[in-house]
């Protein structure tokens, strides 16, 4: 996967000292992570799967799993399927399909 930004590090805000340590520290584990969301968005098919639905079924915390989808839909992997659901919160979210737009 190409990289999205010029110093090879997971998605990060750039003049962030914070976000720059976290990408950082998940420089390692990222493709990883990223691998494991395509394959259950694929999985998924068209039903897709919110960030928050993602979240809940694979275990995974927003901070680390919302960049990764985030990698996906830059890269063209992933992308909005014009649908929304409603989060464990009760507020409407994105749903996610892989494939590209």
């Amino acid at each position: 996967m190409t990289p999205l930004y010029d110093d090879d590090l997971p998605a990060h805000v750039a003049d962030s000292d914070t976000s720059v340590e976290a990408a950082e520290s998940m420089t390692l584990l990222a493709p990883k992570l990223r691998d494991l969301v395509a394959a259950e968005l694929r999985r998924r098919g068209g039903w897709g799967a919110t960030n928050d639905e993602l979240e809940e079924h694979m275990d995974i915390k927003h901070q680390t799993l919302s960049p990764r989808v985030r990698e996906l839909v830059q890269h063209g992997k992933v992308k909005d399927s014009g649908q929304r659901r409603r989060t464990r919160s009760g507020r409407f979210a994105t749903v996610w399909v892989w494939g590209s737009p």
